[in-house]
């Protein structure tokens, strides 16, 4: 059991301005909250990227084919 004046002591002491706070586990529980709605933030976005570069991709694939048989046809003929 501690008497008033050991409390007096620990209360002045350097150890005791070194505890956490009393809301350190709310903070804690706060951050943590928000860092997942960070996380799911950032992957709605990636998922969303993904999506144009397959789009992207998708267009590429049918426009380079048509791109380079209009290049051989439009060539001129050294024969």
């Amino acid at each position: 059991m501690l008497t008033t004046r050991q409390l007096s002591v620990y209360l002045k002491s350097d150890q005791a301005k070194a505890a956490p706070p009393e809301g350190m586990g709310r903070d804690a529980a706060d951050s943590m909250r928000s860092s997942e709605c960070i996380l799911k933030d950032i992957y709605a976005l990636i998922v969303r990227q993904g999506r144009a570069v397959d789009g992207f991709t998708l267009m590429n694939l049918l426009f380079l084919p048509l791109n380079f048989c209009a290049t051989v046809f439009c060539l001129p003929s050294a024969i």
